[in-house]
């Protein structure tokens, strides 16, 4: 397979992928790779070199100029102080740059931290507009501005046409039922653009929704969110963003249907889905039929338009599955297209969905993958919504 992912979106979009692409060892098959040697070291500088002055450059823009070291995939293993060519990436959230506390940008922040710190501007609950939290006995909904604390309340009760959390299907991959909050996106957006109470405090639909769904899990469930009749997004756009694993099921954010397997996104609105895991679902899924065998549950060609960032499981020391495997499968996908026009992103190992990848034959069959960068992120005025700020240290000029 051969496919070209991510060139430069702009701020995270590549550079982010860059390094995701880098630490996951990605570009591979639905196998497992053989045994990867390691790279050399790197050589010392002359010991007369001296260090050059560094400036920070804000990466806010999209650069036709900035560097793309990624490359069809020779298999190997890269130590950290050999990722020459690539700049060191900062998203300001501090020197302790592991993937655990990169992962924390999915939590809501702990009591005290400052929304405006570092972490906090990155925090997808502090970008949200509105947010939905679950728990064994409580659902609560809330609207706000981006990097506020305070939330207006909304009445559960009025939101039950789009949220929905009695609904469970089994994850195959997981050995789990999932406990599902599932969202309706195109009952939200005729319940957000006729609720007087939204579009007057927020000029339109919610463009940034969070969604933490804390209910007990143990060795047998699990909370996940999916999203549901998706085809058609918002008029301001929509990212999702929870610290779940998260599912879609069906065609995403490509409303016209000759468009439905293209590369043709003209039509589309910014978007993005930022997660613990993702796994893609067909609009054939069924949730009666998933704790069958996979082979029961045939998919259909399915479409996505979207920005991803979701966490990872090696199957081994380092191996995940490749970043075509980044997003999770759980049907017979035999003679079956899936269509992605985005761009993938994985900064950090899934801390819920954590079984390990597994070659197709178990919870499902490999389709064709048809995996695009999505253009429309080379301008800035079409990232989707929250997307997180990379700053870069260069040499000065």
């Amino acid at each position: 397979m051969s496919w070209l992912c991510l060139n430069s979106p702009s701020r995270f979009l590549a550079a982010l992928a860059m390094a995701a692409t880098l630490v996951t060892g990605a570009w591979a098959q639905d196998s497992q790779p053989a045994a990867m040697p390691q790279a050399p070291s790197a050589s010392k500088p002359a010991a007369s070199e001296q260090p050059k002055p560094f400036r920070v450059g804000e990466y806010s823009k999209g650069r036709s100029h900035f560097p793309n070291p990624i490359a069809p995939y020779v298999g190997r293993q890269v130590s950290a102080p050999s990722l020459t060519n690539a700049p060191r990436l900062a998203p300001g959230l501090g020197t302790n740059m592991s993937p655990e506390v990169v992962r924390e940008i999915l939590q809501p922040p702990p009591p005290g931290e400052p929304i405006n710190s570092p972490m906090g501007r990155e925090r997808y609950y502090n970008k949200a507009e509105l947010v939905i939290q679950v728990t064994d006995t409580n659902v609560s909904v809330g609207y706000k501005q981006p990097y506020t604390s305070s939330l207006t309340s909304i009445p559960w009760l009025v939101t039950t046409n789009f949220i929905s959390t009695n609904k469970a299907f089994t994850d195959q991959r997981e050995s789990k039922t999932i406990l599902t909050t599932e969202i309706d996106v195109g009952k939200f957006i005729i319940w957000a653009s006729t609720n007087a109470t939204i579009t007057s405090g927020l000029g339109g639909p919610p463009n940034l929704i969070y969604i933490k769904d804390s209910r007990t899990w143990n060795t047998t469930k699990m909370p996940g969110v999916r999203l549901v009749n998706g085809q058609t997004l918002p008029s301001r756009s929509l990212t999702i963003a929870t610290p779940n694993p998260l599912y879609t099921k069906g065609n995403y954010n490509q409303p016209n249907p000759a468009y439905l397997g293209g590369t043709n996104t003209s039509n589309t609105k910014p978007a993005s889905l930022i997660c613990d895991a993702y796994t893609l679902l067909s609009s054939s899924f069924s949730d009666s039929a998933s704790s069958g065998s996979y082979t029961s549950r045939v998919a259909n060609d399915t479409t996505v338009v979207a920005a991803i960032i979701a966490g990872n499981s090696p199957s081994g020391l380092i191996y995940g599955g490749g970043v075509n495997n980044l997003t999770r499968l759980l049907e017979s996908w035999n003679g079956h297209t899936y269509t992605l026009n985005g761009s993938l992103v994985c900064l950090f190992p899934s801390a819920m969905a954590t079984a390990p990848f597994q070659n197709p034959g178990v919870y499902y069959s490999a389709p064709t993958r048809n995996i695009n960068f999505d253009s429309n992120f080379l301008d800035v005025t079409r990232l989707p919504p929250g997307t997180p700020t990379v700053r870069v240290v260069v040499p000065a000029e």
